[in-house]
């Protein structure tokens, strides 16, 4: 059964008994695009009918702004449009866009998808979400782990909803944001973003004061760090508030660094500059 099968939420949830709840789960704050982007968009949103059809909106609007805040993310996340994504008989099909975790196989193979980017078709977000769902309980299934929360987010172009899966309940935010304050939707892409970072398989609370605590750090983890000293934070601008990330199962291996900042953007060994 295709994705775009699913109509509503409610067909989602009698074919896989998911619950359904509403709350504010994402902290948004305000975050200002760049120049040369919000140059750009306003060009197309002044001179192109935009909301003409579907392939205006994906093109001129959602595209974009999603490809503008992966930017921030593109050394740990991969970022697909028009990726299928086949679980079984039920559950297959094409999501818009997703988001997953960046492969150490390249960026032709699919990993662990973490975020869901359904177009609302016609405006239509009551059959969006019906997509959305499916296209989240078939990530869920594709990571074999139903504790790992997956997001989703349906959006027409002009307004942008978001919700998330885990376990067998879909959390609908009661918020949405809209193209009429950039600010505030790239806030709540972030914060997307930023909860993904905080859930993912292996990701751990993580001991900041390595950074600073330079007599507890081993020949590794120095080195690590004045690499990471070559490169700013993709939120903050700095380059002095870097500190060690380990393997969880590994305590003593290295396996990137982290900023100290509210946005917390993480970089891995491997990404660092040489």
């Amino acid at each position: 059964m295709a994705f775009s099968d699913y109509k509503s939420i409610s067909h989602v949830q009698r074919d896989f008994k998911v619950k359904y709840q509403e709350e504010t789960f994402l902290v948004v704050q305000d975050l200002q695009p760049t120049a040369t982007f919000l140059e750009e968009f306003r060009f197309s949103m002044d001179n192109i009918d935009v909301y003409t059809s579907e392939g205006s909106r994906a093109e001129a609007i959602i595209f974009p702004i999603l490809r503008e805040v992966y930017k921030h993310y593109y050394q740990r996340y991969s970022f697909w449009v028009q990726k299928a994504l086949t679980v079984d008989e039920k559950l297959n099909g094409t999501p818009d866009y997703l988001i997953g975790t960046k492969s150490a196989l390249g960026k032709t193979f699919l990993e662990t998808p973490l975020v869901i980017i359904a177009e609302a078709k016609k405006n239509d977000f009551e059959q969006g979400w019906g997509q959305c769902l499916a296209e989240l309980i078939a990530a869920q299934k594709f990571n074999r782990n139903t504790r790992l929360a997956v997001y989703g987010i349906v959006t027409d172009g002009r307004v942008w909803e978001f919700g998330k899966l885990k376990e067998d309940v879909f959390t609908k935010h009661t918020a949405l944001y809209t193209v009429d304050h950039l600010a505030r939707l790239f806030g709540a892409l972030h914060a997307i973003f930023q909860a993904v970072g905080a859930s993912k398989p292996g990701r751990k609370a993580s001991k900041k004061s390595t950074a600073f605590d330079r007599t507890s750090l081993t020949p590794a983890q120095e080195a690590a760090l004045q690499r990471a000293r070559k490169t700013h934070c993709g939120h903050c601008g700095r380059n002095d508030r870097w500190f060690i990330r380990e393997d969880p199962d590994k305590p003593s291996e290295v396996v990137g660094v982290e900023c100290a900042c509210d946005y917390a953007d993480y970089i891995a060994l491997k990404d660092l500059p040489k």
